[in-house]
């Protein structure tokens, strides 16, 4: 991301100077006229020098000092690859759960709440009729902030914030709309193919965090795929458990996952009753030990085909902690 972008952002007004260079109130030390920006400098980064106070840099630094984040967390908002390796991980030490890029943040929830608007009209009807269907009401819907885009939509990556690839483009599938929100901010959107036999059913917006989603603060912890299940237990038993949804039955908990699963008093593991739950179900085990239940739906695949196959979502939760 530019560093011209960044400071728009911030609401700096810039002023051109000679040639490729320009001037602004200082956003650090307030100085009128004293800070200077070439947005070509850094491989097209750009960079920022104050002649009063002495902050200067690139876009990376520029953010760093802006938001008080450390270089590497920096560099994974803003869609930059960091320019050195970070300290070896350890195989059983989780990853941070990066957020996107902020450009990418606002543009997502301007998409989020317009697919939002269309699901509420008539030809969002289809949408509402199928999510009732999997047993959610209109209020977790709402909640949810679940959308549908009716039309495929393809964008600039750059116009995201996302760094330019040869030959491809931001692709918003139509379908329904899943953000994952955080902190009021959308870190990621999935959208579900409504198709009868589509090529992927679900895919993901490319720059959206991995971070896992979660619904309620009860420290005992149901933990499925897909977030529309994980929808439908916080709806029927979010007193009961808190909701933890992957995204895909191969997504490891984030470090932040990783801390509130070790708080939880019981895991109650409801993969996907098929051969790569099963499989995923022995990694589980083996990192939070016994708290960790593994509770297949008594009908279906997921708890979404059990509650259609009649079952009553919140007394297989309770059975769940009481076994």
């Amino acid at each position: 991301m530019n560093i011209i972008t960044l400071l728009d952002l911030d609401g700096v007004k810039l002023a051109r100077q000679s040639g490729r260079e320009f001037s602004a109130p200082c956003p650090f030390c307030g100085g009128r006229d004293r800070f200077r920006v070439k947005p070509d400098h850094f491989d097209g980064r750009g960079s920022f020098w104050c002649r009063r106070c002495g902050k200067g840099g690139d876009a990376v630094k520029y953010h760093m000092l802006r938001t008080g984040k450390r270089y590497v967390d920096a560099c994974h908002s803003l869609g930059i690859q960091p320019q050195f390796k970070p300290r070896a991980q350890r195989p059983d030490e989780p990853e941070r759960g990066y957020p996107p890029p902020l450009i990418w943040r606002k543009n997502a929830a301007a998409f989020v709440e317009q697919t939002v608007s269309i699901l509420w009209q008539e030809r969002g009807a289809h949408i509402r009729e199928f999510l009732h269907g999997r047993g959610a009401d209109n209020r977790s819907i709402k909640a949810a902030r679940l959308g549908f885009n009716p039309s495929n939509k393809w964008l600039q990556r750059e116009s995201w914030g996302l760094p330019e690839e040869e030959k491809k483009v931001l692709s918003l599938p139509a379908g329904l709309v899943i953000p994952a929100i955080f902190n009021d901010e959308v870190h990621r959107i999935r959208v579900r193919s409504m198709q009868e036999q589509p090529e992927y059913r679900y895919q993901t917006i490319s720059g959206s965090s991995k971070q896992p989603m979660k619904f309620g603060r009860v420290n005992r912890i149901a933990i499925v795929e897909s977030d529309l299940d994980a929808i439908l237990i916080s709806q029927e038993a979010g007193d009961l458990v808190s909701a933890v949804s992957l995204g895909s039955v191969s997504l490891r908990p984030d470090a932040e996952t990783h801390l509130y699963l070790k708080a939880a008093g019981i895991i109650l593991l409801s993969l996907d009753y098929d051969e790569a739950g099963k499989k995923e179900s022995k990694w589980w085990c083996g990192q939070y030990g016994a708290k960790v239940k593994r509770w297949p739906t008594p009908a279906g695949k997921d708890p979404g085909e059990a509650y259609k196959a009649g079952v009553n979502i919140r007394e297989w939760i309770k059975a769940g902690l009481e076994g």
